[in-house]
């Protein structure tokens, strides 16, 4: 991957490309597209700083996080740990709350389909962001 500076007005057309691929049916596709926004983000630091940016790259790592595809849910993993740990992406109150939430969901796995959602709030989400990000760990991907 070349390395490139963008200008802001660049970034937020990448942002509306990279939300409609994360929102697509190819989860080969959203997995470069997570490896490409982590990319992105180190090589534009100063542009990227900006808080509705970073806004819309966080809201596309946690729709990816619930993704039904392993892959896709370990590049969406590694790339918020990074983003965590680099301090572009601040653990708030109510992200936290957000992966307390997820780990109160618990999944079945049905032969053949995708992973279905119970609501009886017991059990654990694929994803366990939220017990690396209490324990400050430094390399984190429970998938």
């Amino acid at each position: 991957m070349a390395m490139s500076w963008l200008p802001s007005a660049s970034i937020e057309a990448l942002l509306d490309e990279l939300e409609m691929v994360a929102n697509g049916n190819s989860w080969r596709a959203v997995r470069s597209a997570l490896t490409f926004i982590s990319t992105i983000v180190f090589q534009n630091l100063l542009t990227v700083q900006k808080p509705n940016i970073s806004s819309r790259i966080q809201k596309i790592l946690l729709v990816s996080l619930q993704n039904p595809q392993l892959e896709v849910r370990e590049a969406a993993a590694s790339c918020l740990s990074k983003l965590l740990q680099c301090g572009y992406l601040v653990l708030s109150s109510e992200l936290t709350g957000h992966f307390l939430e997820m780990a109160a969901v618990k999944l079945h796995k049905t032969k053949g389909k995708v992973a279905v959602r119970n609501t009886d709030g017991k059990g654990c989400v694929c994803v366990c962001v939220c017990v690396c990000v209490r324990a400050r760990a430094s390399v984190c991907v429970c998938v």
